[in-house]
């Protein structure tokens, strides 16, 4: 039972980084959804490059953050791929409040695809 509450008490961190990253993304994407759309999105396909690419950089940042806080690498792996997979969903979640974004399941695909190739870079 000890080993457990150690985790938890090393984990907590994770937690409120992944919770910040959230408000933060709300943020950002409330904010800058005019201009980044109008600079960015019209181009095809670059959306799906962006979710592939943002959910490639939240695995690793989130797998090398839960291997600072001690846990072992399998469970770094798939509490990685857990949340991000989670915050691309939650994404798609949040576009569909904004006027100017669309919902499309493609884009968690995309963002799928970058969780997958996050975990083979680490394999």
């Amino acid at each position: 039972m000890k080993e457990c509450t150690g985790w938890l008490r090393r984990a907590w961190p994770i937690a409120v980084l992944g919770g910040t990253g959230v408000a933060g993304l709300l943020l950002v994407e409330s904010l800058g959804a005019g201009p980044v759309n109008r600079l960015l999105l019209y181009l095809p396909g670059v959306d799906k490059v962006l979710h592939f690419g943002l959910s490639f950089a939240v695995f690793h940042g989130l797998y090398l953050l839960a291997g600072r806080a001690g846990l072992p690498a399998r469970t770094s792996a798939l509490g990685a791929s857990v949340a991000a997979l989670a915050l691309a969903g939650f994404d798609e979640i949040q576009q569909g409040w904004s006027s100017q974004r669309s919902v499309e399941a493609g884009d968690v695909v995309a963002a799928g695809a970058g969780i997958v190739c996050g975990l083979a870079s680490i394999a």
